[in-house]
């Protein structure tokens, strides 16, 4: 992964637009990784994907008690969230069936599979002041953000 671009996100709601226009640059097949703590906002910025990929993001809620939820977008998204998962319960899981060529696969807490996995993209949030630090990395350009 070569291309990083960096943002700085004052709002929920810009956080939720940058992951808008974030969302143009995917292709089906493309497996993202979101990392960052908890509270950073990988929730609101997979929202802001969805939304750039015709879903209603008010239908996008956390899937760490579902572990994976599929939107039927204009391409379609499967949001994956290991945050309860321990690495065993990682391992179990039936990777196959998500990663296909139809698929944007948007994983939260993926530094619990970077073993794994190769990511097209990732991206790191991360508190900066009262603001969020969105550093993004992947195998094609990235011109979005302000």
């Amino acid at each position: 992964m070569t291309t990083l671009k960096e943002i700085i996100s004052e709002s929920e709601n810009q956080t939720l637009e940058i992951g808008r226009q974030f969302a143009s640059v995917l292709n089906p097949g493309d497996v993202v990784a979101l990392i960052g703590d908890l509270g950073t906002g990988k929730t609101i910025f997979v929202k802001g994907i969805v939304a750039g990929l015709g879903f209603n993001p008010e239908n996008v809620f956390s899937a760490s008690f579902v572990l994976v939820q599929e939107y039927k977008a204009e391409i379609p998204v499967y949001h994956i969230d290991l945050y309860r998962l321990d690495y065993q319960e990682v391992l179990e899981l039936d990777w196959d069936s998500y990663l296909d060529d139809e698929h944007i696969v948007l994983i939260e807490w993926a530094e619990k599979v970077k073993e794994l996995l190769e990511f097209d993209f990732k991206i790191h949030i991360e508190f900066e002041n009262k603001n969020r630090k969105i550093t993004i990395w992947g195998a094609r350009d990235v011109s979005i953000g302000h």
